[in-house]
């Protein structure tokens, strides 16, 4: 359950506009110039590495 209310935080501060501000807060802040895509987010080195410890499946991430 964690897991998921984490993804949906990252998703709303960093990847979609928000209604009011029309604008990504993440952006909005100034802490980044532009949004990020949620591929990117899913595709990184960190996520795929967490998918390996919670699974225990190492040939997923090419050294």
């Amino acid at each position: 359950m964690q897991h998921a209310l984490n993804t949906h935080q990252i998703i709303h501060k960093f990847v979609h506009s928000h209604w009011t501000a029309g604008k990504v807060p993440a952006v909005a802040l100034g802490v980044l110039e532009k949004p990020l895509f949620l591929e990117s987010i899913l595709n990184s080195r960190f996520a795929q590495e967490s998918a390996v410890k919670k699974l225990g499946i190492s040939e997923l991430i090419d050294e």
